[in-house]
């Protein structure tokens, strides 16, 4: 397995439960520990937006925009840092 040279920080906003399974899926993980209530909470009302941030090999991302639109939800990439 190559060493994980990034990572990407992003949003993922939407209504209704959080599509945990994006976390295995993508390789992604909540920016803190306050984010991680936003994934536990069943929030029946409203959209909300959690930072998560997922480590990678070279520049680009692994993220699967279109996977995570097919749950109700979108993600926004804030930032990309060598690490």
């Amino acid at each position: 397995m190559a060493a994980l040279t990034h990572m990407t920080i992003f949003t993922a906003t939407g209504r209704g439960p959080f599509p945990s399974d994006m976390l295995r899926y993508d390789s992604c993980f909540p920016m803190d520990e306050n984010e991680i209530h936003f994934l536990t909470t069943k929030l029946d009302a409203g959209t909300r937006t959690v930072r998560l941030a997922t480590n990678h090999e070279g520049a680009t991302h692994w993220l699967k925009p279109a996977r995570w639109k097919s749950f109700g939800w979108t993600i926004n990439i804030l930032n990309t840092l060598k690490l």
